[in-house]
């Protein structure tokens, strides 16, 4: 197993390197490979965030906008 995390860590930093891991570059050659691939792209509808009560009193969401989890 370790074999293959060093060899995914080493393509990545060979990859990441081409741009001088520059993450906007990265960022552009990435869309600009996903849209010269002409392959369909699954994207799934957002869900909503559900927040434990701490969360949204940080975040000063009130409670009449907090989403209950259901119960199994």
């Amino acid at each position: 197993m370790d074999d293959i995390i060093d060899e995914v860590r080493r393509i990545r930093d060979e990859y990441a390197k081409q741009f001088n891991y520059d993450l906007m570059a990265i960022h552009q050659d990435l869309v600009q490979r996903q849209a010269a691939e002409q392959v369909a792209v699954v994207a799934f509808p957002s869900r909503p965030v559900i927040r434990s009560g701490r969360a949204n009193e940080l975040l000063n969401i009130p409670n009449s906008e907090v989403i209950p989890i259901a119960s199994h």
